[in-house]
């Protein structure tokens, strides 16, 4: 038998099988594969081949402690409810549980809570350097907070829009499957528009992939924008503290002068002080008067004359 018959007759072999498998009614068509009997071949280009579909898994357990950890760490530390937080994300992201949350969807949970917490932690911050800052400083503060929360709403829903896209282009998948034929003709006629859908989901994934990045780089400039705020906060302090310094330089400074001004208006008596004008009647010298300095000078005593000595 030549090589060519040999070919054939596996092929026939192979044929008769499905066949068979066909009769019996054991075709089932997903999205991603076609299984006849006990053979599973993709669909792609209407070629059977022995592949078997890989669907996404489900998150681990240390997959889901840390998003849970996040959670947590909103509710602590921030007072942000954890049940309002998962009610959230499995809007956003389409799902019931945090059980029905598979490995693909993992990475767009962590980054949109680890977002929340660079808000958290920046409102915070915020509302600590206010109480020393300048009516100026927080009022850029508060626009640069305005905006990062503007572009995590964004965000969010572009992430909700995505998620909503998938679950429709699902949707259609399933109906799909269930009205094939039962014959091998319409299961790969059906293998086309599961195929086109399949496309779909994948565009649908890389525009996902997209939102990622772009969130990621929010993160990056709220980290930096933390990072200034704290040396801002350092500034005011020592400005505060160069404040207070100067003014009581200041405040010793006018009371000296002041005490010098007093002492430039008055005489000196016997370790005693007196006003111009005062005089002192000396019992065994001539009397004498306080009298004004003459262009601002220092008063100074003044014999009066005509004065006798007792």
């Amino acid at each position: 038998m030549t090589r060519e018959d040999q070919e054939l007759h596996a092929k026939q072999e192979y044929n008769g099988a499905v066949g068979q498998a066909i009769q019996a009614d054991q075709v089932q068509v997903d999205d991603q594969s076609v299984t006849i009997g006990s053979v599973v071949g993709d669909v792609a280009g209407r070629d059977i081949v022995n592949v078997h579909a890989i669907r996404a898994r489900p998150l681990t357990k240390e997959e889901r402690r840390t998003l849970n950890g996040y959670v947590r760490k909103l509710d602590s530390d921030f007072g942000q409810s954890g049940k309002q937080t998962w009610s959230s994300i499995h809007k956003i992201l389409g799902v019931n549980s945090i059980e029905e949350i598979h490995v693909e969807q993992y990475s767009p949970a962590e980054a949109i809570l680890l977002q929340l917490l660079e808000i958290a932690e920046l409102r915070t911050n915020i509302g600590v350097a206010a109480e020393g800052s300048s009516e100026r400083a927080n009022a850029q503060l508060a626009r640069e907070l305005d905006e990062q929360k503007r572009s995590y709403m964004d965000l969010e829903a572009r992430f909700k829009k995505q998620a909503d896209a998938m679950q429709s282009l699902r949707t259609s998948a399933s109906r799909a499957e269930g009205k094939a034929d039962k014959s091998l003709d319409g299961a790969l006629r059906m293998a086309d528009t599961v195929t086109n859908l399949k496309r779909q989901l994948e565009i649908s994934e890389n525009g996902r992939r997209e939102i990622a990045a772009t969130l990621k780089t929010t993160q990056t400039k709220l980290a930096s924008m933390r990072l200034n705020l704290v040396a801002l906060s350092v500034a005011l302090v020592v400005a505060a503290i160069s404040i207070a310094v100067i003014w009581y330089k200041a405040d010793s400074s006018v009371k000296a002068l002041q005490v010098m001004e007093a002492q430039s208006k008055e005489c000196m008596f016997a370790g005693k002080s007196y006003a111009v004008g005062s005089v002192i009647d000396n019992a065994d010298a001539p009397d004498i008067e306080c009298v004004a300095g003459v262009r601002g000078s220092q008063p100074a005593w003044k014999q009066i004359k005509g004065s006798s000595r007792r």
